[in-house]
């Protein structure tokens, strides 16, 4: 969290006091594939389905975000951070998308997050920032023409943790650090 935590520190003043919980029974506990498994349509045996209660399609994004919304309710905390192993699928425009990162919603209190040994550190502290900075407004695909920012994957391959500042101009005017 510190690698996370400093771009949100220099830019902004905003510094993350982490606590630490495991959260049991989540939908994907109750996945008879491996626990790495792909999520998709065959290896399923369903459509994926974006729900909230629904336990059709188990290993979807908005299901286990939901679950953990519901379940653990933010009390002391301004923002909750989930981290899951698990392959994670969502449906956008009737379109299945499958290999999914992450979700966090503008202003949101709530961000869910892949983590994934594989992809190593880097790309899991930039997936973590671009996911935070949607609770504090920033907004996918509205980044300046040309800039680097962390809402169009601009740092990924950026191998330095103080970055100062990620955020094009655009999503500088978006960021709103008073939500939380």
């Amino acid at each position: 969290m510190a690698n996370v935590e400093y771009p949100f520190s220099n830019k902004w003043g905003i510094t993350f006091n982490e606590t630490y919980m495991n959260i049991n029974n989540l939908p994907i506990d109750s996945c008879s594939l491996a626990y790495g498994t792909a999520c998709t349509t065959s290896s399923c045996g369903s459509s994926c389905v974006n729900s909230s209660s629904s336990d059709n399609h188990h290993k979807n994004m908005y299901r286990n975000f939901y679950k953990v919304e519901d379940d653990i309710p933010i009390t002391g905390y301004d923002l909750m951070l989930t981290a899951s192993a698990s392959s994670m699928c969502y449906n956008k425009d009737g379109v299945h998308s499958t290999g999914i990162l992450g979700l966090g919603y503008v202003g949101g209190e709530y961000t869910f997050v892949k983590n994934n040994t594989t992809r190593g550190m880097k790309l899991n502290v930039r997936v973590i920032q671009h996911e935070l900075s949607h609770n504090f407004g920033c907004v996918d695909g509205e980044c300046t023409t040309g800039s680097s920012c962390i809402m169009n994957g601009g740092f990924d391959n950026n191998s330095s943790y103080n970055l100062s500042n990620i955020w094009c101009s655009n999503c500088i005017a978006d960021f709103d650090a008073s939500l939380h």
